[in-house]
């Protein structure tokens, strides 16, 4: 790649870039493993083409339809890709051999307990539940924010899953039957770019650690999403949302970074939206530290970056506005369901 001129992101070392994207001339090449996606001057991309075509043999140049079991169309009237994982879901469901399972209207069952104590006193072969969880994994991470809050709490068995660990795995199966054929849509014609953080306090019922979550979208198109059991113990929902806050920052300072990469300078901080008011405030004001001084250093980055360096902003939202509600915890009717994935997904 560096042959032919392009530059390696600091940010992302599998990722190339050449030129600048207000000219004609600007083109970026991502690769994963021997898989190669390209976007930008067709110039540029048939360069990239030819010299894999010449120097290993490798083909495939046109119009993207598929990557990594990703399946990728496009509109260019609405200025929309959509990005389809239907052919991935009916392969694990044929390897679990679920192709005709009863279709559920949520990810987790309504009231669904799970914890350690759940856990054998024996341990035993885990390598089935292993399987499934890791392409749950692979398809929360790549096109499905609503079953991220599933997929996290079940990986924390991986160890010695109990059979309602594993029941609990197949009903996630038999949910993406039925919403298989959902897509993640990137586009749009708004290209602003902001956050949503949000967490549930005490929600680990074996340690009481809180779960955070954060989203980050460009328009209406949801880019990074992310669910995670916190470190420490929180004291006060107001705690863990300010934890939560910090996790969300770092990825807005790595999606500013990675944008300037690409020759792309953002014009005002990316806004992190949050609905806890003391969390919001205990961020932006100091005055706070004697009710904060016990919360570890690291949690304090966000002050930081809005204080200081003028990175991010923070801004109240209301809990019903709230777009990665469904990330820190469950979802557990069809009308919450069908909101929160209204907003990223659609049915083809």
């Amino acid at each position: 790649m560096e042959q032919l001129g392009f530059v390696q992101c600091p940010k992302d070392n599998a990722v190339f870039q050449i030129g600048s994207w207000r000219k004609n001339d600007w083109a970026i090449c991502a690769f994963w493993v021997d898989d190669e996606t390209g976007v930008g001057s067709p110039y540029q991309l048939q360069r990239v083409a030819t010299m894999f075509k010449n120097k290993y043999g490798i083909s495939g140049e046109g119009e993207l339809t598929w990557t990594l079991g990703i399946g990728v169309r496009r509109d260019r009237d609405a200025c929309i890709i959509s990005l389809s994982q239907e052919a991935y879901i009916d392969n694990f469901l044929e390897r679990f051999n679920l192709q005709n399972a009863t279709v559920v209207t949520t990810p987790i069952a309504p009231g669904a307990i799970l914890s350690k104590e759940q856990c054998p006193a024996t341990p035993h072969n885990n390598t089935h539940y292993r399987e499934l969880i890791g392409s749950l994994q692979y398809t929360s991470l790549a096109t499905r924010p609503d079953i991220s809050f599933a997929v996290n709490k079940l990986a924390q068995f991986l160890i010695n899953p109990g059979t309602a660990h594993v029941e609990a795995a197949l009903r996630v199966l038999h949910y993406l039957k039925g919403t298989k054929h959902w897509t993640l849509n990137l586009g749009g014609q708004v290209v602003d770019i902001a956050g949503y953080t949000d967490s549930d306090w005490g929600a680990d019922r074996d340690d009481r650690k809180s779960i955070g979550a954060y989203v980050f979208r460009i328009g209406n198109a949801a880019i990074s999403w992310k669910t995670k059991n916190q470190s420490s113990v929180a004291l006060s929902s107001v705690e863990a949302e300010y934890m939560a806050m910090c996790q969300a920052a770092k990825e807005a300072v790595w999606l500013t970074g990675l944008l300037k990469d690409f020759n792309i300078e953002l014009r005002s901080p990316i806004i992190l939206f949050g609905d806890s008011q003391g969390a919001l405030v205990l961020a932006q004001n100091p005055v706070f530290h004697p009710r904060s001084k016990h919360i570890a250093i690291q949690y304090h980055f966000t002050r930081e970056l809005i204080v200081q360096t003028n990175q991010i902003a923070v801004q109240y939202i209301p809990t019903k506005a709230m777009m990665c509600c469904g990330l820190g915890r469950a979802l557990v009717s069809a009308s919450a369901i069908m909101v929160f994935v209204g907003i990223y997904c659609t049915a083809i």
